[in-house]
């Protein structure tokens, strides 16, 4: 009886084995595929935040051109003014 016992035992460690041995493997794989998709998450993002930086240069170059325009203007709108004043008088 103790050998049939034995087996049992014997048969139970092996099943219980086999059975946490793939369910490490499949852990692995899990975190391995999770810790990519994490990797193409950031890389994405970075990618999204340098097209975001690029953005933000070309908009403060195009309000400062803008800026350098309305003050151009200004400056030949008061001349025309300053102008007229000058002859009508």
């Amino acid at each position: 009886m103790s050998t049939s016992v034995d087996a049992d035992i014997q048969r139970e460690h092996a099943y219980q084995r086999e059975h946490l041995e793939k369910t490490v493997s499949t852990l692995k794989k899990r975190l391995t595929s999770d810790n990519q998709h994490h990797h193409d998450d950031n890389v994405r993002i970075m990618q999204v935040n340098q097209h975001s930086l690029v953005l933000a240069f070309v908009v403060n170059s195009l309000f400062d051109d803008v800026q350098e325009n309305i003050s151009g203007f200004l400056l030949c709108f008061k001349f025309t003014l300053d102008f007229h004043d000058n002859n009508v008088k």
